[in-house]
C-alpha cells in the first residue's frame, strides 16, 4: 500500500504543476490580447422618429464580455441581433448592456429622437477581467425633421394600395369626404 500511495502524490504533484503552467500562460496571452469594439452608425441623417440600425464589431474581450452602449436622450432601444437572454436594456438610464460568449460582431436597432439635431452615443466595452474599453467608430448621428404624421399615413396608404406618386386616378381626402377631381395629381406626395 505504501507503493501505490508515493506514486500518486508524483501524479498529483505533475498535474497540479500542468495547472498552474496552464493558468500562468493563460494569463499572459489574455493579458497581452487588447479588447476593442468598434461602432458603426448611417453615414447619412436619419429622419425624426425612425429606426435605423447600429453595428458594433469587438474582439480581444476573452472568454465573456460586455458592451454597454449609451443611447442618446429621445432614442428607444428596439432590437438586436444577439439572443434576447443577452441584452439588458435600462430605460431610466438609457443603456443597453449586450452580453458577449465569442461573438465577434452584432446589430441592434433604435427609433430615432422625434427632435431633429446632432446627437452622439457612447459606449464601453468590459472585457473577462472587467477591464474597460471605450467603443471606437462612429459616435454622432444626425436626425433630420421627419414627415408630419399624416404625410406619413398618406404614404402607408399609397404604398398599401400600390399607388404611384402622380397617379391621376388617385382619390383626396377634403373635409372627411372623398373626392374625386379631374386631373387631379400626387405629386406633392
Amino acid at each position: 500500500m505504501n507503493k501505490s500511495k508515493i506514486k500518486v502524490k508524483p501524479l498529483l504533484v505533475a498535474i497540479g504543476m500542468s495547472l498552474l503552467l496552464f493558468t500562468v500562460v493563460s494569463v499572459s496571452i489574455t493579458a497581452a490580447e487588447y479588447a476593442t469594439a468598434t461602432r458603426t452608425l448611417p453615414a447619412e441623417p436619419v429622419s425624426a422618429g425612425t429606426a435605423f440600425t447600429v453595428g458594433i464589431e469587438a474582439s480581444g474581450y476573452g472568454f465573456g464580455g460586455q458592451v454597454v452602449e449609451t443611447l442618446p436622450e429621445g432614442f428607444c432601444y428596439v432590437a438586436c441581433t444577439l439572443d434576447p437572454g443577452s441584452v439588458e436594456v435600462k430605460a431610466g438610464l438609457n443603456t443597453v448592456k449586450f452580453t458577449l460568449f465569442g461573438e465577434t460582431s452584432f446589430s441592434y436597432t433604435v427609433i430615432a429622437s422625434d427632435t431633429a439635431g446632432t446627437y452622439n452615443f457612447s459606449g464601453m466595452l468590459k472585457d473577462m477581467d472587467k477591464n474597460e474599453y471605450e467603443v471606437d467608430g462612429d459616435k454622432e448621428i444626425v436626425v433630420e425633421p421627419g414627415p408630419s404624421p399624416i404625410e406619413n399615413l398618406i404614404e402607408k396608404g399609397m404604398d398599401a394600395l400600390e399607388v404611384e406618386k402622380g397617379d391621376p386616378d388617385l382619390c383626396v381626402l377634403t373635409d372627411a369626404t372623398y373626392v374625386k377631381i379631374e386631373g387631379n395629381t400626387t405629386e406633392k406626395y
